[in-house]
């Protein structure tokens, strides 16, 4: 058996494969095998099969992943068990799977063996495959008798049996939903012919499918002979005289069905092994319960698990050809009593029901009813369903009369104003009865106050005996009730309400009653001691309560809570820190158990407090800013913080004291003394203070200094006087004998003296003082001198043998005379004009030479004298003679050059470089400087260039010319329209220019060779006629051997694009068509084949002729005709509605989405788009996002879903695993 598909269930087969040749390893003979190369992911499960093969592996899975053998017997030609297994991929699991031996005997079987006498083959089956039918319940149907599909369902058992008989596979039997009656005659017995196969009956989409068979039926459903037969999830309601036949091979199950009024023999004919779970049986009368046709010596049981039996009244529970058992486990019989008489049967945890009451008030009671096991336990309990409760009673009412049992069990509310109770509870079958009687009671209880003890009085009849418990503050309390009035001493209560919950219990009764009470507490006498302080003193708070009063007191000053503890009544507490003003103190007493809590006020004032202020001031020297120095202190040494003012000849200066000191700077006053006072306001805590003093500013001495700079002849003295910037009066300035008193204007006096004679000079100055300065003089020096210190610059050039050179002499503006420069013993003179001097050089020879450069002075300036060094080089400078060339292809010009020195002397054996067309040569110039070389190159224009490199000599040198050579063969690139008239032309001369006439040459287009004869002209042509694009055409002149290339570009008659759009918009395929003259060809007729389909179009005034696509999304060829000429495009239609596959978990919550498109691809909101899926169709519409989405609720497996919008529908796979 091959797998083929993505996911396969393969279970209860029997394969016995061999092979009639000899074993060998590499005999690939396996019962169940997958080996695809595939891309999507593979998964199977493989169970309870039974395979023998002499091959090498029973199971072979390559390439496979989340896939399960177990529980299989396998048998191989040397492995058995889990070691007949091959699985390769990833998340497998191979487990139990066993050794079936003894290899059964075919003829026992009763199945076919599948036989092939081969090597390296593999037998593929597909029984696994499964057929789905659908049967029409109550449902519409054709007149056909339907088809088994889900839109045309059989609508008898009898058609579906004769297609089975017909098409024997494994099948899924789907009821519609509905009621089904079985005619008489109609039946679903295919008999044989599916022999060995699997069947399934369920509803379709878990709908509800309730069958009534016809009175005169027997057999209406019988699959005697498949390999598994399963019915689940349908009521029978009623059976009448028909039943159902299980298979005799393999094991047949039944889940969650309903089997209602059977008359006959049996509702099952169990054949084989039998399994029932969750099923209900009711009103069964027939002469047996259930009837097994095994065989003889047989021990399959029939096993009903779960299951309900009501109103059975057979004649046996159990009637069996073999020697197999009826077990009925974990069921429940309709009554407690169980009473079956039949040995084969076996009865394990039969179910039973009981209730019971609790009191919860007077007049007021629980009421619950239980179904459990035998055993007294619950577990599975839930399996037998939910069921109905009939509770009734005369003395009462209850908050629901037909309770469910829920996890077998409820629970309802009874209420009743009787003293005798009288209540009975039906299930099925079995009736309960519940008699109780409750007495009239009552509890009497007083208010306490805290620390006394509270007394709880039960009064109940003095004749019943039993126990009273009163519950207080969740304690409980319990006598005997003596003489009707029980009394309880509670003690130890704190204060709050209580209530009281009495009970009583007796042999013949029971009652309860309820009561409340209070425990209150005592208001305690609170009194506050405190005194009024000074800041910077400590407040004490003394709280007196009661003797006995104990927890703790809250005092609040200033906002801050002080928690104090209570010692004998009393509470202190010290509080510091506290500013000058007025409180409230506030004191709260929390309260105890027998205290209430209690709060009183009372007021305080904290007064201002005196502070210390010291300030001082140094003396000073006028000019220097005084400092102020404050020291401000408060009670205990406190450093205190503000701003103290002083006033100094009515001006105000502020010290900022900061920790108690602060320190400020003043001003520069005049010379004298000065009084000061000195005022701090105070702050919050201390009261305001005042200070005096004195200080001094002194007299300074006059700081003179003085300044006269050296000068020349014919130049003004100026002398400089600076004293003090606020001095003021005048100075006495004395120079050479004379004074000179000048003003003092900003601390500076200055004296211009003009005529002075060259000399050395000394200058004397004298200031009186004034208010603030003493009395001081100065003095200082100068010189008049001659100018001598001016600059000579020369320039020197770079002087070259042979080569006139010019020296420059830069010189002040105003000086005149002469330069003369002296090299070699030999002077050269200039004169100076404007301070410049220029000095010709001639003719000096190569090497260093001696230089002495001298201006003779004049009448304001020195004579001046300046030697150095020049070096004249040798002149290294070259000549390269290089003309253009115009030439002939190959007519033997060639390119010459010619190099020599400066003085025009010839270089001999110097090596030239000729650099053209992308390649250098290298030539040696001869005994006249010459060197040349040859040029067979193409015809072309080139860009050359000859260079000398230079040598330790010579300098290097390069020139660049144009080299010239004209073609042989003389023609021009070609562009022609497709196949029209214009042909290539070419001429051919020799090497002279001279037309080769009558000869024969080549062309060479496309790969293709021509031959062709020149006219006396040596002109030579040729048509043109190859598809559209570009070619190079290469002409041979025989006669020179020239090649040369040319473009041909052949124009196409047809202008187009490739087409992308979206389906059924507006785009259309355009192609613009052109005559053989290159004019647009106007009305003419074109051909388009797209998708196999010719279509035929006019060109417009443009000459564009168009298509419109209307095909589904996908990509097309296009071909345009005309003139001869077909161009191929690639169309792509693009889709509106965007769909795609969805794989997913079983309810992952996944949505399938289709996106909807206008014509330029933008999404579409508002749009109705429908989806079928599974036959179902709904209708969504899309978000601002265009996109529609269906969530997915299927069961596992594989569906197809097709979208429809806007005329347009696509399908796609929904994949859904467990």
């Amino acid at each position: 058996m091959e797998l083929q598909d993505t996911f396969d269930i393969v279970h209860d087969n029997i394969i016995y494969v061999t092979n009639n040749g000899d074993y060998a390893d590499s005999n690939n003979i396996y019962g169940i095998s997958y080996s695809q190369s595939t891309s999507s992911s593979h998964s199977f499960d493989v169970y309870n099969n039974t395979i023998f093969t002499n091959g090498n592996y029973a199971v072979y899975l390559n390439g496979v992943s989340n896939t399960n053998v177990t529980n299989n017997g396998l048998s191989a030609y040397i492995k058995t068990g889990n070691d007949a297994v091959y699985i390769a991929g990833s998340n497998n699991n191979i487990n139990g799977n066993y050794n079936p031996n003894p290899t059964p005997n075919s003829d026992v079987l009763n199945l076919p063996i599948l036989k092939a006498n081969f090597r390296n083959e593999i037998i593929s089956e597909s029984e696994n495959s499964e057929k789905i039918v659908y049967v029409a319940v109550n449902k519409n149907i054709t007149a056909d008798g339907g088809n088994g599909s889900i839109d045309n369902p059989f609508n008898t058992l009898r058609a579906l049996s004769n297609y089975i008989k017909n098409n024997p596979a494994n099948y899924i039997i789907y009821f519609m939903g509905g009621n089904y009656i079985i005619k008489a005659g109609d039946a679903l017995i295919p008999g044989d012919a599916i022999k060995g196969y699997n069947v399934t009956i369920k509803p379709y989409n878990n709908e509800k499918v309730i069958i009534f068979n016809d009175e005169s039926n027997g057999y209406f459903i019988e699959f005697s002979f498949v390999n598994s037969f399963k019915i689940s999830d349908i009521c029978f309601e009623n059976i009448g005289n028909g039943f159902i036949e299980f298979s005799k091979y393999g094991t047949s199950y039944v889940d969650n069905c309903t089997f209602k009024n059977s008359k006959q023999i049996s509702v099952f004919s169990a054949r084989n092994k039998l399994i029932v779970t969750n099923c209900n049986f009711i009103n069964h009368s027939g002469s047996e319960f259930m009837f097994s046709m095994v065989s003889k010596a047989s021990t399959d049981n029939i096993t009903m698990n779960y299951c309900n039996f009501i109103n059975i009244t057979t004649r046996t529970w159990f009637d069996t050809t073999g020697k197999n058992f009826l077990n009925l486990n974990n069921c429940w019989f309709g009554y407690n009593n169980v009473n079956i008489n039949n040995a084969k049967v076996i009865v394990s945890n039969n179910a039973l029901f009981s209730i019971s009451e609790n009191q919860i008030a007077p007049g007021l009671f629980e009421i619950t009813g239980k179904l459990m096991w035998n055993d007294t336990t619950m577990d599975g309990i839930d399996k037998l369903g939910l069921k109905t409760v009939y509770l009734s009673s005369p003395s009462g009412n209850f908050s629901d009369n037909n309770p469910v049992l829920k996890n077998g069990t409820f629970t309802v509310i009874y209420k009743s104003d009787s003293t005798a109770h009288n209540i009975t509870a039906v299930l099925d079958n079995e009736v309960q009865n519940l008699l109780f009687n409750e007495i009239n009671m009552s509890v009497e209880t007083t208010d306490i106050v805290c620390g006394e003890n509270a007394t709880v009085s039960v009064i109940l009849p003095a004749n019943v005996t039993g126990n009273v418990t009163v519950n207080v503050n969740n304690k409980n309390y319990t006598k005997n009730n003596v003489n009707g009035t029980v009394i309880f001493t509670i003690s130890d209560l704190a204060v709050g309400t209580y209530n009281v919950t009495a009970s009583f219990v007796g042999d013949e009764a029971q009652g309860m009653a309820t009561a409340v009470f209070k425990v209150s507490q005592l208001t305690p006498d609170l009194n506050i001691t405190v005194n009024n302080i000074i800041f910077g003193e400590d407040l004490t708070v003394e709280v007196n309560l009661p003797a006995d009063a104990t927890g703790e007191v809250i005092i609040t000053v200033d906002g801050k809570n002080y928690t104090v503890t209570i010692k004998n009544g009393k509470a202190t507490q010290v509080v510091k820190d506290l500013t000058a003003n007025n409180y409230t103190i506030a004191v709260k007493y929390t309260g105890n158990n027998k205290y209430t809590p209690i709060e009183i006020t009372k007021n305080i004032s904290v007064a201002k407090a005196d502070a210390n202020l010291d300030v001082s001031i140094a003396d000073v020297d006028y000019k220097n800013i005084f400092t102020i120095e404050a020291v401000l202190m408060g009670i205990n040494g406190v450093k205190l913080t503000g701003d103290v003012i002083i006033n100094i000849n009515n001006k105000l200066y502020t010290v900022k004291v900061v920790d108690g000191k602060g320190t400020t700077a003043g001003d520069a006053l005049a010379a004298g003394t000065y009084n000061f006072t000195a005022t701090w306001t105070g702050n919050n805590n201390y009261n305001n203070i005042k200070s005096e003093g004195v200080f001094k500013v002194n007299k300074i001495d006059s700081n003179i200094t003085v300044n006269a700079d050296d000068i020349k002849v014919g130049e003004n003295a100026t002398v400089t006087v600076n004293v003090p910037s606020d001095a003021t009066g005048n100075v006495i300035i004395t120079v050479d004998g004379k004074d000179y008193t000048v003003a003092i204007v900003d601390g500076k006096a200055v004296k211009t003296i003009a005529d002075l004679k060259a000399n050395n000079y000394t200058v004397t100055v004298k200031y009186a003082g004034d208010n603030n300065y003493n009395p001081n003089q100065n003095t200082t020096k100068f010189t008049v001198s001659k100018i001598s210190d001016y600059n000579m610059n020369i320039t020197v050039p770079e002087f070259k043998e042979g080569v006139n050179s010019t020296i420059s002499v830069v010189l002040p503006k105003d000086a005149t005379g002469t330069v003369t420069v002296e090299i070699n013993s030999k002077k050269y003179t200039a004169n100076v004009t404007n301070g410049i001097a220029k000095v010709n050089i001639f003719g000096l020879s190569a090497g260093n030479h001696n230089i002495t450069t001298t201006y003779s002075g004049d009448a304001k300036y020195d004579s001046i004298t300046k030697k150095g060094n020049i070096t004249v080089i040798p002149n290294v400078n070259v000549n390269l003679d290089v003309n253009d060339v115009v030439m002939i292809y190959h007519d033997g010009t060639r390119l010459v050059a010619k190099l020599t020195d400066f003085k025009g002397k010839a270089i001999v054996n110097a090596t030239l470089y000729f650099t053209i067309n992308g390649q250098t040569y290298n030539k040696t110039t001869d005994a006249n400087g010459t060197a040349s070389m040859g040029l067979n190159l193409a015809s072309n224009v080139y860009k050359a260039t000859v260079s000398y490199k230079g040598s330790d000599k010579y300098n290097a040198v390069s020139k660049n010319i144009t080299v010239t050579i004209n073609p042989t063969i003389i023609s021009k690139d070609l562009v022609k329209m497709y196949q029209n008239d214009t042909r290539f032309y070419a001429k051919f001369t020799d090497s002279t220019g001279k037309a080769i006439a009558n000869k024969e040459i080549k062309f060479n287009i496309n790969g293709v060779f021509y031959t062709k004869k020149t006219d006396k002209d040596g002109m030579a042509d040729l048509g043109i006629m190859l598809r559209p694009g570009n070619y190079i055409l290469t002409a041979y002149n025989p006669v020179t051997g020239e090649e040369k290339g040319f473009n041909i570009t052949v124009k196409s008659l047809i202008m187009q694009n490739d087409l992308t759009k979206y389906y059924l918009n507006a785009s259309r395929f355009e192609a613009t068509v052109y005559n053989k003259d290159g004019s647009l060809a106007v009305n003419k007729e074109v051909t388009f084949n797209i998708n196999g389909v010719f279509y035929h179009k006019k060109t417009d005034e443009n000459g564009v002729a168009s298509l419109g696509i209307a095909l589904r999304p996908g990509n097309y060829t296009i071909t345009t005709m005309y003139d001869g000429l077909d161009i191929g495009n690639k169309v792509n239609v693009l889709p509106t509605l965007v769909t795609k596959d969805l794989s997913m978990k079983y309810l992952d919550g996944s949505n399938f989405t289709a996106l909807t498109l206008d014509g330029q691809g933008k999404p579409l909101a508002n749009q109705n788009v429908s989806f079928n899926v599974n036959g179902v169709f709904y209708h969504k519409v899309t978000n601002k996002d265009g996109i529609a989405s269906l969530g997915i609720r299927l069961m596992a497996g594989e569906y197809i879903i097709t979208s429809y919008w806007n005329d347009f529908q696509t399908g796609n796979t929904i994949k859904i695993s467990s």
